[in-house]
């Protein structure tokens, strides 16, 4: 049996699962989803985790030649996404602690 980085098989069963368990997305709806775990490296932090900056999304826009109307999109997209994130991110976090 293959062991995570951390000796952790389970870790392996885990992602496995959840890779299972993650549904299939339309080719349009993968765009955004993988330019959401690009972008979520670009959020900031400071008293805690924050959203992705417009900034960040903006410079993603640029560098993937997207239009002012598919930029709309992209924007209304990530921060969607980034507002459900953070909403999860926060039921889980224990409680009294950033």
């Amino acid at each position: 049996m293959a062991m995570a980085e951390d000796g952790n098989p389970s870790a392996i069963a885990e992602l496995t699962r959840l890779d299972a368990d993650t549904p299939k997305l339309k080719p349009e709806d993968q765009f955004y989803w993988d330019a959401f775990w690009r972008l979520t490296r670009d959020r900031d932090f400071g008293m805690g985790e924050g959203y992705i900056s417009f900034q960040a999304i903006d410079c993603f826009a640029r560098r993937y030649d997207i239009d002012d109307w598919d930029f709309e999109d992209l924007f209304s997209n990530i921060t969607a996404m980034d507002t459900v994130y953070l909403e999860e991110r926060e039921k889980k976090r224990p409680k009294g602690k950033n």
